[in-house]
């Protein structure tokens, strides 16, 4: 009787052991998913950030363009009589 109940103890053990192990795999292994999961999503951002700087800067340097255009065309206008007058307004 005292051989089984032992051999029983140590199959629970065992058991126990390999279910500790596993349990430890799962962690592990879950543990390796979400830092998976967290570098994508840091890849994620980090290319939409890249994507949204250059849309920016683009915009910005579109924006200086026209502004700049702008201003010229107010000068010429300025310049060649538009509303405010300029050279056109000495031939009136």
């Amino acid at each position: 009787m005292g051989e089984a109940s032992k051999r029983g103890t140590f199959e629970q053990r065992k058991e126990q052991a390999i279910q500790r192990k596993q349990a430890e795999q799962d962690t592990i292994r879950a543990k390796l998913e979400l830092r998976k999961q967290q570098e994508e999503q840091a890849w994620k951002i980090m290319v939409w950030w890249q994507i949204e700087l250059s849309e920016r800067r683009y915009y910005q340097i579109r924006k200086r363009r026209t502004d700049t255009q702008m201003a010229l065309a107010s000068l010429l206008g300025m310049a060649y009589g538009g509303r405010w007058g300029g050279i056109g307004a000495i031939h009136r």
